[in-house]
């Protein structure tokens, strides 16, 4: 069984409104394959999105998500056997716009062995000043059943509903920044009906028993969201964001977060720049520069090779999701600037202190026979 979590939601829905003058989406038909693997569970499955507009004022779309589960995590391992399970989303909606205004309805069913939601919401926005304001709002209200394999006599309903409200204001062409709050209520069975308590108990023929955990019925939470994007040339931007969140469940949170990547295993962001990056670039420009002063028909060959290898350095940090555009660029730029300056610094002072120290002394190791049969082991030191 897996119950999809929604676990401090408001952070991952509360997001950034594209900035502009009101506009239908797209057409568009998606089909995709999607995969994820981690902590003993792996999720796999298809997702199909159809979106069509017609005469410029409305837009009807529709998406068929699939996700096929296999799940040995901890609370499987240690409770129960390994399972599998699929879940099916159906997803149904329409926008209609009106001069500046966009308003949007959908409908979304999903449905698993021991898991059902259905939820509809609505949007509005509306564009102000020019079009450089936007502001919207929305609704949405779920009703999910909770119900239990093995045990058809349990089934428990989880009300759900949301509130938010978004604003976004382009400042500069290349300036974005947006004001985002959302309030959630999750009332209902909000526990996982297969998480258990092992506690130990004398009376027990096995010495322990298991005790559902137990949660309050009502969760009340709050998320606000404060973003800026700064839009560079090659389809670059620097990013900063100030994240809030709160619920009645004394859980509180805060994150800031300016120019990072993407959270690594051991916890960390992988900040900007790259350092993988850096040093890579920083190498070929040495390279290159002292190449080009001692040997100047070879700095091509040179200079392609090791810049090829530093550009393959780069894109795997992007690749790995370690690390964004804008970090890889300006770890490039650091990198690149660095080595040319040593090249250049060293080729402008011949005989400088730091070739003193690390050229002008020799040591060599000795390793001969004793004038009395045995082996002598030592050093030798040159200076000038």
């Amino acid at each position: 069984m897996a119950v999809t979590e929604r676990i401090a939601a408001s952070l991952l829905i509360v997001c950034a409104l594209p900035a502009g003058a009101a506009t239908l989406p797209e057409d568009r038909a998606d089909a995709l394959y999607h995969s994820y693997e981690g902590g003993g569970l792996e999720v796999t499955g298809p997702s199909v999105l159809v979106r069509k507009a017609y005469q410029d004022k409305v837009s009807v779309w529709g998406n068929y998500y699939v996700d096929m589960i296999s799940s040995a995590s901890i609370d499987v391992v240690t409770t129960a056997s390994e399972y599998s399970e699929t879940r099916v989303e159906h997803s149904l909606g329409a926008d209609y716009l009106y001069d500046r205004t966009l308003m949007s309805v959908s409908y979304t069913n999903s449905e698993e062995d021991d898991y059902s939601a259905t939820q509809v919401s609505f949007a509005i926005s509306q564009d102000f000043f020019g079009d450089l304001t936007t502001l919207g709002v929305g609704y949405s209200r779920g009703q999910d059943e909770v119900r239990r394999n093995g045990d058809a006599t349990f089934e428990e309903d989880v009300t759900r509903q949301s509130f938010s409200i978004e604003l976004a204001q382009i400042v500069t062409r290349s300036l974005v920044v947006s004001a985002n709050y959302e309030g959630i209520t999750d009332d209902g069975f909000l526990n996982n009906p297969y998480r258990q308590v092992r506690y130990l108990d004398p009376e027990a023929s096995r010495g322990f028993s298991f005790e559902p955990e137990l949660y309050p019925e009502t969760r009340n939470s709050s998320a606000f969201a404060l973003r800026a994007l700064y839009y560079l040339p090659y389809r670059a931007a620097l990013r900063s964001e100030l994240r809030t969140y709160s619920d009645s469940w004394e859980l509180d949170a805060w994150n800031v977060e300016f120019g990072r990547g993407f959270r690594g295993t051991g916890g960390d962001y992988k900040a900007m720049p790259s350092g993988h990056t850096t040093a890579a670039f920083a190498f070929a420009a040495a390279v290159t520069g002292e190449v080009a002063l001692r040997s100047p028909k070879h700095a091509r060959l040179v200079g392609v090779t090791t810049y090829g290898l530093a550009g393959i350095t780069a894109y795997s940090r992007m690749h790995s999701n370690a690390h964004w555009l804008s970090d890889v660029t300006m770890g490039a730029a650091i990198g690149m600037a660095s080595g040319w300056a040593v090249t250049r610094w060293h080729a402008t002072r011949p005989g400088n202190r730091v070739d003193e120290i690390f050229l002008g002394r020799a040591l060599s190791p000795i390793i001969t026979r004793s004038p009395h049969g045995g082996t002598l082991v030592g050093a030798s030191v040159a200076w000038r």
